[in-house]
This record gives structure tokens, C-alpha cells and sequence, in this order.
């Protein structure tokens, strides 16, 4: 997927993101939330742009940080849940660490490699 930096935000064609979604094998009402979820709070912080050719940068709300904040309490208790099932005979601190690296920026970074 290939965004485009107008200088304002990043962002997407109407058929990168049907690519994107249908990879996926979700899709969202909201299009614009996904763009979003894809938009680091770095990029509106020190996106470069002269704010008074474009107006002020949108709040860090628009980033997302908070989308990282929901998604942190909802993928914990699933990847528990799938490590206390698979893995009935192992004690408290093996699953942990299962956890651990399950839920790391590094493997989470290869899910999200493999679905392009």
C-alpha cells in the first residue's frame, strides 16, 4: 500500500484502501477511522507543514494512540485465553512468557508483514 504525503496527512486511494479491507477481510463504515489507525502521532507532531499554508495540525486525537490504547486491552486477554487452552500443562510464568512474545512490537510487525 503506498500513501500519499500531500503535506497535510497521509493518505489513501479509494482502492488501496478496498485492498487494504479486503486483505483484511474486514471492513469499516468509517474508512476514515482506518486511515487513522495508520496515522502516528509523530507524523501530525512533526509533519513539517506550514501551518499557515494549511491550517493548524490536527490534535493527537487524530492518531493512533488511542486505537493502540483499545487495541492493548482487547489482544491481552485473547492471546491469554488461546495460551491457557493450548498449552493446559505449562505453569503461570511459561505462559507469560508466551504472552510476551506473542504480543511484541516485533511479532505483531510480522503478522501485519505477512498480510502486506
Amino acid at each position: 500500500m503506498n500513501s500519499r504525503d500531500t503535506g497535510r496527512e497521509a493518505e489513501f486511494s479509494a482502492a488501496e484502501l478496498k485492498e487494504l479491507q479486503e486483505k483484511l477481510g474486514v471492513y469499516w463504515r468509517e474508512p476514515q477511522l482506518l486511515i487513522q489507525a495508520f496515522r502516528h502521532a509523530s507524523f501530525i507532531s512533526q509533519d513539517g507543514r506550514d501551518p499557515r499554508r494549511f491550517g493548524p495540525r490536527p490534535p493527537r486525537t487524530y492518531s493512533n494512540e488511542r486505537f493502540e490504547f483499545l487495541g492493548d486491552g482487547l489482544i491481552t486477554p485473547v492471546v491469554r485465553e488461546y495460551l491457557f487452552r493450548i498449552m493446559p500443562d505449562v505453569s503461570e510464568d511459561v505462559l507469560t512468557r508466551a504472552e510476551g512474545k506473542l504480543v511484541s512490537g516485533s511479532a505483531l510487525a510480522r503478522v501485519s508483514q505477512d498480510l502486506g
